[in-house]
This record gives C-alpha cells, structure tokens and sequence, in this order.
C-alpha cells in the first residue's frame, strides 16, 4: 500500500519516510557488520582451508537471504520506491557474487584470486552504498 502526499498528510509521509529509513539504516548496518574481517576468499583455492571458506560463504548467502526477506517486509512510502528497489538489487547482487564465490570454490583448480576480486567488488558495493544511499 503506498502513501499518498498532501498537505494535511505531510507529518505521517514524513514519519513514514523516516520509519523506512530507520528500518532499512539498521538491516545495511547488520549486513555490514556480518562480513568478518578475518575471512580471505582465497582460502577456495587452498585445500586445507577450502572447508571453512565454504561454511563463511553459505553463512553470509543465509544473511543476504534473511535481508532480502527481511527487505520485502518493509513499506516504502512512494518518494523511496527507486531506494527500496536499489538495496533489493544490492543484496541480490551480493548473494550472487558468493554463489560464485562458492562455484569457484567447486571447481577441480579453483582460481583463489578470482574469488578475492568477486569478493572485493561485493564488499566495496556493501561498504560503499551507505554514502550512495544518504545523500
């Protein structure tokens, strides 16, 4: 259901933008905060590590699952419409880049370099979207 601007609906427009926002500040902040600063994608292609690799990327695919859900719960009001639909392309981006994070992962040479450029560029776009997105 969207919401309608007029003048005498200004304050619950405004209240209403500023609820989304709220909601939406905090799911990017726990996304964020979920990417461990310890984990190395190159770990895909050394054997002993290969494991545990695998177990952060099926970790943060079930984050970007629970934000994407999470996302389709909240209501935009229609002035964060273009917003909304740019943090659900950011998430699904994200979870894309680890699933191919986690092919990579899967092959008989898995190629640890491509993984950290896949993983860099997902991490650059998560870190990078909150400027994007609070101007």
């Amino acid at each position: 259901m969207a919401v309608v601007c007029t003048t005498a609906l200004i304050s619950s427009c405004t209240s209403a933008s500023e609820k989304y926002e709220s909601q939406v500040s905090e799911l990017r902040e726990r996304v964020r905060n979920s990417f461990s600063p310890k984990f190395d994608p190159i770990w895909v292609a050394r054997e002993k590590k290969v494991d545990k690799a695998l177990a952060e990327v099926d970790r943060l695919i079930g984050i970007m699952d629970q934000a994407l859900a999470e996302l389709s719960s909240y209501s935009p009001p229609l002035d964060l419409e273009l917003r909304h639909k740019a943090h659900e392309t950011l998430f699904r981006d994200c979870r894309k880049a680890l699933l191919q994070i986690k092919a990579e992962a899967g092959k008989p040479k898995p190629d640890g370099m491509a993984a950290v450029r896949i993983y860099q560029g997902m991490t650059k776009k998560i870190l990078g979207f909150q400027s994007l997105s609070d101007n």
